[in-house]
């Protein structure tokens, strides 16, 4: 017996037109998606919210702490607010925790909150942190708060006062960072040259005077600082010593370094060629 399309829909198995698949099969896959199951599955009712500001005014640091966490999730004038009273708070974890808040969001309203934070914070942790989040606003008037963090005891807050100066993406600021960013690359802690390296997007010869001298004299094991020297002179154009020494990386044991030492020297023909372009026109 031969079925046809309309034997199965007088039979009461036809579904729906097949025309409509796409539209249906569309709809499902949009609102079973995860992040459309988040939306929903996360919203909050205003006492919900409510009950976690309660906790924090009147509940010991633990739960504190886990007031932040739920309402640092939703976003609005009242949650910046909380978090910045919360940022002031005697618990120095309760603290660090406002600060992963604000950090978050970013609301321009608690910078100066921050900024305080991170000048004056006597708790290294809590201090650490406030300079990891002023970071995230990339703020040109930060940049003070950054140099003066450069000259602490605590390598990790030197560490992320320099990651902080060089994410500010201000030519004035550059200009100005240039002796902070030499003293970070003069830093008796490899970590912190390393980092300062692979963050530096700056060119100026006094830079390229330093990173030269960093390559010149760091012995041939110490792969991570090389290579992050290599990275930060692409964009130069190399001196003769500066040359030998790159081309000289070129047969080191360390594949990673071969290939960034072939990458420096790339950058550098590729920008000769561009100058030389400029030049003719």
């Amino acid at each position: 017996m031969k079925i046809t399309s309309e034997k199965i829909k007088q039979s009461g198995l036809w579904i729906c037109h097949v025309s409509r698949l796409p539209m249906l099969i569309f709809f499902f896959a949009v609102f079973l998606s995860p992040s459309c199951l988040s939306r929903v599955t996360t919203q909050k009712k205003p006492s919900d919210i409510n009950k976690y500001f309660a906790m924090y005014d009147n509940g010991n640091w633990i739960e504190k702490k886990e007031a932040i966490r739920h309402i640092k999730r939703y976003p609005s004038a009242q949650t910046f607010s909380f978090l910045i009273k919360a940022a002031g708070d005697p618990h120095s974890i309760i603290r660090i925790e406002a600060l992963k808040g604000i950090s978050l969001h970013v609301p321009p309203e608690a910078v100066g909150k921050v900024k305080q934070l991170a000048l004056s914070e006597k708790r290294p942790n809590v201090r650490w942190q406030a300079l990891r989040t002023l970071s995230r606003y990339k703020d040109p008037t930060s940049a003070l708060v950054f140099a003066k963090a450069l000259k602490s005891d605590d390598w990790l807050i030197r560490e992320e006062a320099i990651k902080g100066l060089l994410k500010i993406n201000d030519y004035a600021i550059r200009y100005v960072s240039i002796p902070y960013i030499l003293e970070a690359l003069d830093d008796p802690i490899e970590s912190i040259v390393i980092t300062t390296l692979n963050d530096l997007s700056i060119k100026d010869q006094r830079l390229y005077q330093k990173i030269s001298s960093i390559l010149q004299e760091t012995p041939a094991h110490k792969h991570s600082l090389l290579q992050a020297t290599l990275t930060a002179l692409k964009g130069y154009k190399y001196d003769t010593a500066t040359r030998e020494s790159i081309v000289n990386l070129l047969v080191h044991r360390n594949k990673d370094l071969r290939i960034a030492a072939f990458r420096a020297l790339k950058s550098e023909s590729e920008l000769i060629e561009k100058l030389a372009e400029e030049k003719n026109r």
